[in-house]
């Protein structure tokens, strides 16, 4: 379980583990930048597929295998209870409404 600066628990479950290095390969050396956006995203918004139940983490960090980017980590909720979707590098901040 990976905490969030909300206060949630993020579950990682292995389907999604899979996922994410099956996606994105270079992610196998950024589990500790996934950790650090949930604890200190310096974004959060809405996903644009899933604005309901899918929120956007994002933080800024340098250096990374695939140069300056964000961390973008997709979390769903639902009932109470969290799970990483996927996790990933991108340019820009994405998503739709800021929370």
């Amino acid at each position: 379980m990976l905490p969030d600066l909300l206060g949630r628990r993020i579950r990682l479950p292995e389907e999604r583990v899979r996922h994410i290095l099956a996606r994105h390969p270079y992610m196998a050396s950024l589990w500790d930048e996934v950790a650090e956006t949930l604890r200190d995203a310096e974004e959060i918004r809405r996903s644009n597929s899933d604005p309901k139940t899918v929120r956007l983490y994002h933080k800024w960090f340098y250096g990374t295998v695939q140069g300056d980017k964000w961390v973008c980590v997709a979390v769903k909720v639902l009932n109470g209870d969290a799970f990483i979707l996927t996790a990933y590098v991108t340019s820009e901040i994405e998503g739709g409404d800021p929370l």
